[in-house]
């Protein structure tokens, strides 16, 4: 089985969101920070997520360069 990257723009993250709650993602921000973890929760403008450092982060939507997600496939 492989692995094949999902990538997923700032602003288009609400339309995803279903997608994206609970599920182990990379977080890269505008400024190029990257963070490794799950969101938890969304509002309109932010989101709460939780590294697996277990720190949890707030963040606002606008602040999100792309959000990358990892989905094993069959070939």
């Amino acid at each position: 089985m492989g692995k094949r990257l999902q990538r997923f723009a700032g602003n288009s993250i609400l339309r995803f969101k279903e997608k994206l709650i609970h599920t182990e993602l990379h977080l890269v921000l505008k400024d190029k920070s990257t963070f490794h973890g799950e969101i938890i929760s969304f509002t309109e403008s932010n989101f709460t997520f939780n590294d697996y450092r277990n720190h949890t982060h707030t963040f606002l939507i606008s602040a999100i360069d792309e959000i990358i997600t990892d989905h094993m496939t069959a070939y």
